[in-house]
């Protein structure tokens, strides 16, 4: 399948009657017909996925129609220099979604001091996921996951003249951003319902809804596989690729986050982790000499007027005496 190029500007907006695209250079695949549309297969990761990786966009996981089925998304954070330019790019989103029909699950603006994020994420709902089986059939292989309406949506947003977000040129493979073999196996895994006693919140003994939630709460789903275990106990969770941590935005379970892990260690707040670990101190700790700040400073901290009082003085000891007058 062939990438299709466009030279000329293709979307004009219906609120402020600009181009939205000047040029466009990057592969996009063409728009899919009639629903369901079936997930991408390894010809359209090669030609469209892969490319978008260098752009920013990893898999992401996605819960399904049912609690114990996960799948897939396509996603990627954007970074502005401030809210302004964030806002018109969301504008531009927004108008890009309505002419192509097709909408992301979350597009989430987030504002951190003078720095703004946009974090968007696609999937497609109506959409087929393949034959695994010879039993399968059209009802049960409906499932949401990543289609040719994602990659298309991908590759125009990241063309779009308000994006000024520029990935670093150092990503590379990881786990979100898997292999073909590896996305495949992934899928399949998430995909298969774990095996999830049934529950009802009918109750014949008269508990009220919050003693039945406290109940269901025994009863775990794992964020990573669907399993009816906790997330910190899965055996499968450093297998699949996670979505971006919500504490770091790091590439690993918010489970296996260092900062959430040093947070409950030290009972420090996570911004304030996330701030001495990026920054380093130029000056060497005034209680210590050690390189960190004072704040975390191990070593006990006292005034200098008490430290002095409670020094005492060394002892002088004539060896002569010690010796009860007699030299060795």
């Amino acid at each position: 399948m062939l990438a299709l190029r466009f030279p000329r500007a293709l979307y004009i907006s219906k609120h402020s009657g600009r181009r939205l695209f000047s040029d466009l250079s990057f592969p996009v695949p063409p728009k899919p017909k009639g629903w369901p549309t079936p997930w991408i297969t390894e010809t359209d990761a090669t030609d469209y996925l892969f490319p978008l990786y260098s752009q920013g966009w990893y898999i992401s996981a996605v819960s399904g129609d049912l609690p114990t089925v996960k799948t897939a998304g396509l996603a990627c954070r954007f970074a502005f220099p401030g809210c302004p330019p964030a806002a018109e790019f969301i504008k531009d989103v927004l108008t890009l979604t309505e002419t192509e029909n097709h909408h992301p699950c979350w597009l989430k603006l987030t504002n951190s001091g003078d720095n703004s994020s946009v974090h968007i994420c696609s999937t497609t709902h109506s959409a087929l996921r393949p034959k695994w089986d010879p039993t399968d059939t059209s009802e049960s292989r409906a499932l949401q996951g990543i289609t040719l309406r994602d990659l298309r949506l991908a590759a125009l947003i990241s063309s779009l003249p308000s994006n000024t977000f520029r990935p670093s040129a150092e990503i590379g493979p990881s786990r979100t951003r898997p292999t073909w073999d590896e996305l495949s196996a992934t899928l399949r895994f998430w995909a298969t319902p774990a095996s999830q006693p049934t529950r009802t919140k009918e109750s014949s003994d008269g508990a009220t809804d919050g003693m039945i939630a406290r109940r269901e709460k025994k009863n775990p789903v794992c964020a990573a596989c669907a399993g009816p275990h906790p997330i910190n106990t899965c055996p499968n969770r450093h297998r699949i690729p996670p979505p971006p941590c919500a504490l770091c935005d790091g590439s690993h379970w918010r489970v296996d986050c260092p900062v959430g892990k040093e947070s409950q260690r030290s009972g420090k707040r996570v911004s304030q982790i996330k701030k001495t670990l990026a920054q380093t101190p130029v000056n060497p700790c005034p209680n210590c000499g050690g390189a960190h700040w004072m704040a975390d400073c191990r070593v006990p901290q006292a005034p200098p007027q008490l430290v002095e009082a409670l020094q005492l003085p060394v002892p002088k000891i004539d060896p002569f005496e010690a010796n009860g007058g007699k030299v060795d």
